[in-house]
């Protein structure tokens, strides 16, 4: 019997524009020192992206590592034949630490009780772990705040198996014009590392800047840069300041193209009726893909014209109006998310149901396959 992989069989697919990250990183790096590195962070599949595609472009792009939001993250792209560094930055816990530091994984410590579960670990194994220092500078989530550094530098410096390589924090509003809090939060940062780096008595890997620091906070750039959603081509806050281009287009089969009569409806509750004779489309994608219902009044391009939805977005499927479509033929694709200026992007989406880019690219579930062109 001929076997198939499903994900090929799957009704809509993403692809990936290889040349376009390629160009998105040149243009990141070229903002920096040649002293500073670029550590891309891969969390969340990528950033709906495909965490596995991307992490193996960006290393031969000359990468340091990537990043990941916590240990299933990191143990996955071993798993996965990923050899290159993966710096977790999501939280410890002791029946999980083990897990990582087998897979050669840099753990990250963010607060005293992690610490805590590092020093416990010592009971355990004499192997060596890498790790980062997380600092709170301000945004008051993950890290040591102030009043711990001193205590958690000296605690460090008793670790026998703990190799403490970086020390970093994370800048929360650094695409605001209003620089002075992420000026301040900087300040935050240098002061720390001037403590651990003194208690420890040595120089760590300093790091801090995202997306916007890199391209807002020229004295947040340091030893490395962590570029999230800027290296995917939605690098501010319209995204529309410098020239990242969008490296992800989202495309769904026609699968069916019918007749309706004046007075038919359409989908579920029967919301859409028709005034006219119009032709009718059916997309093999839906909310169950990541295509939410909130999206209902977006265009689709399909040919170079937009579509319109009717009805409701259902679990696999959506209805189109392909009246003004001259000879629609089933098995063409529509654009869902795409990246010409005349195609419906994730900011159009966003803008639609009141959030972010970053959002809509990760609803896009993971049985929509991911492919690198």
């Amino acid at each position: 019997m001929k076997t198939v992989d499903p994900m090929h069989l799957r009704s809509s697919v993403v692809t990936i524009d290889s040349a376009k990250l390629a160009k998105n990183w040149n243009l990141t790096k070229s903002l920096l020192p040649t002293t500073s590195r670029i550590l891309p962070m891969v969390k969340a599949n990528a950033y709906g992206h495909g965490d596995i595609l991307i992490a193996n472009v960006v290393s031969k792009l000359g990468a340091v590592g990537v990043g990941v939001a916590d240990l299933g993250e990191a143990v996955s792209l071993r798993d996965r034949s990923f050899k290159g560094e993966i710096l977790c930055m999501g939280p410890l816990s002791g029946e999980c630490v083990e897990f990582g530091i087998d897979q050669d994984v840099i753990l990250n410590i963010r607060s005293l009780e992690e610490l805590k579960i590092m020093q416990d670990l010592q009971s355990r194994t004499s192997r060596p772990f890498r790790f980062h220092i997380k600092i709170d500078s301000g945004m008051n989530r993950w890290g040591f705040r102030s009043n711990e550094w001193e205590k958690a530098a000296n605690e460090i410096n008793k670790l026998s198996c703990g190799i403490p390589e970086g020390i970093y924090t994370h800048l929360c509003e650094s695409n605001n014009p209003d620089q002075t809090f992420t000026k301040e939060q900087i300040k935050r940062f240098s002061h720390a590392v001037t403590i651990f780096e003194k208690i420890l008595k040595k120089r760590l890997i300093r790091h801090c800047a995202n997306s916007g620091g890199i391209l807002h906070h020229p004295e947040s750039h340091f030893d490395w840069v962590r570029p999230g959603v800027a290296m995917y081509g939605y690098p501010t806050l319209n995204g529309k300041e410098l020239d990242y281009k969008p490296i992800l287009k989202w495309k769904a089969q026609l699968f069916q193209v019918q007749q309706i009569e004046p007075g038919d409806t359409v989908g579920y509750n029967r919301t859409f009726r028709a005034s006219r004779k119009m032709t009718l489309g059916v997309v093999g994608v839906g909310y169950g893909d990541g295509y939410q219902r909130g999206y209902a009044s977006a265009n689709i391009d399909y040919r170079g014209h937009h579509l319109k939805i009717v009805g409701i977005i259902c679990m696999d499927a959506l209805m189109v109006d392909l009246t003004n479509v001259p000879k629609p033929m089933v098995g063409e694709e529509v654009t869902l998310i795409g990246s010409e200026s005349d195609s419906p992007t994730a900011w159009d989406l966003a803008h639609l149901t009141q959030t972010i880019p970053y959002e809509v690219l990760t609803r896009i579930q993971s049985r929509v396959p991911r492919v690198l062109q």
